[in-house]
């Protein structure tokens, strides 16, 4: 009897060893198709956006951060093709997302990218706030894009001060065209004309001295009607017609020129 219970016994262990492989066998199975879809899915995201394929790619990239929501590297790139698709919303809730990485480098972009988008959807006081939390977490620059949502608000005063701080930093031209366009929204023509004249006399001795072959060439004509445009506007509102037309004949001229150049940046490029 004995012999017959320790032999029952053995079986028993047996028949349990082996539902506990086939269990695990069966996991293994299951789960092994799985990683190997995300995977798959992540891959196919990446090729498709190389592929420019955009649709396909997001489609990809969200059954992949459905399986690991957690990847930041992931979602930030499902974000810009989010953002290439002109999905803004479902864009903007990615980036929501990442502002809240430990990653500063990570939140910091986010963050910047997230007010720019604020800010092309006219949503000044969100973008001014965002813009604000990307400085906070280490991000140098954004004064301009603080002053031109505070100017577009209707908030002349601060975006006046920020214009001032941007020239104090040694951004000449971005201070002075937007504290001269903040002049113009308060009705201080006189004032704007100052900034504007003094802009297009920098601008014109920037071109003077740069090489005409150079690709340096296009963006200071760029930045000359820039500057032309704000004092257009100021003899129009000192009811100054003669001058505003010099000057618009004077942009018309400076964009041949900069049009005629073009063909050659383009050839330099490549």
């Amino acid at each position: 009897m004995s012999k017959c219970k320790a032999h029952q016994k053995t079986a028993t262990k047996t028949v349990i060893l082996r539902t506990l492989l086939v269990g695990v066998a069966v996991l293994t199975v299951a789960v092994a198709p799985a990683q190997g879809t995300n995977s798959d899915a992540l891959a196919k995201a990446r090729r498709c956006k190389q592929m420019f394929e955009d649709e396909e790619a997001i489609k990809a990239y969200t059954e992949y951060l459905t399986a690991h929501p957690d990847d930041e590297k992931v979602r930030a790139e499902r974000a810009e093709e989010l953002r290439n698709e002109a999905r803004l919303d479902e864009c903007m809730s990615d980036y929501k997302v990442l502002m809240k990485s430990k990653n500063s480098n990570i939140a910091s972009s986010a963050a910047t990218d997230l007010g720019k988008l604020y800010q092309k959807k006219k949503n000044y006081s969100e973008a001014i706030k965002t813009f604000k939390i990307a400085r906070s977490l280490g991000v140098s620059t954004l004064l301009t894009e603080i002053s031109d949502c505070a100017r577009l608000s209707g908030d002349n005063e601060t975006a006046l001060q920020i214009s001032n701080e941007v020239i104090k930093a040694g951004q000449v031209f971005d201070g002075r065209i937007r504290r001269a366009n903040t002049y113009l929204a308060m009705n201080k023509p006189k004032l704007a004309l100052e900034d504007s004249t003094f802009l297009v006399n920098m601008q014109l001795k920037a071109i003077a001295a740069t090489d005409k072959e150079s690709r340096q060439i296009y963006s200071e004509k760029k930045k000359l009607v820039i500057a032309l445009e704000a004092r257009q506007k100021c003899y129009e509102a000192l009811k100054e017609p003669k001058l505003a037309a010099q000057d618009r004949a004077a942009i018309t001229s400076v964009q041949r020129e900069a049009y005629n150049e073009m063909p050659f940046l383009i050839k330099e490029k490549h």
